[in-house]
This record gives C-alpha cells, structure tokens and sequence, in this order.
C-alpha cells in the first residue's frame, strides 16, 4: 500500500486506474468498492494469488475464481524502470 501510495505522488496520478463501470452489481454490501477492472490491472502486473486459503476468505473470489492465472511482472516493472 505504501508503494502504491508513494508511487502515485511521485507519478501525479492513479497506478491502477479501475473503469467506474466495472464495478459490482451483485447487490452484496461488501462488494460495493470492488472493481473487476482495476483487480484485473493489478492481478497483471503482480501476479494472481495462487493460495486457495486465502482466496476462500474473500467476499469477492466467484467473480475472479474464473479468470487466468498471470505470472508476476512487477520485477520486471522494476529493473526498466530503473535501469
């Protein structure tokens, strides 16, 4: 989070920007903040969680428990950023 953070102000804007409209419709309160869109962006660049224990604990794991399994960029990110 605080990468994120710090990143955002040194770059003057959103890392992961989510489209407004991807957002939630099931009607579940707790997934009234949840955006596919922006979850897909970070899932790409990080890398999908792969640990099913933690997976099961999330309001939201049906509408991604579908999706492809991305392999982590972020160190890739990283190294040509700043080489």
């Amino acid at each position: 989070s605080v990468g994120c953070v710090l990143l955002e102000i040194l770059g003057g804007g959103c890392i992961f920007p989510g489209k407004i409209a991807a957002r939630c419709m099931c009607g579940t309160l707790e997934h009234v903040n949840y955006n596919s869109d922006q979850l897909g962006i970070i899932f790409r660049l990080v890398g999908t969680p792969t640990d099913r224990a933690y997976l099961s604990r999330m309001h939201c794991i049906g509408h991604f428990r579908s999706w492809p399994i991305y392999p982590s960029r972020l160190r890739q990110k990283i190294v040509a950023a700043v080489t």
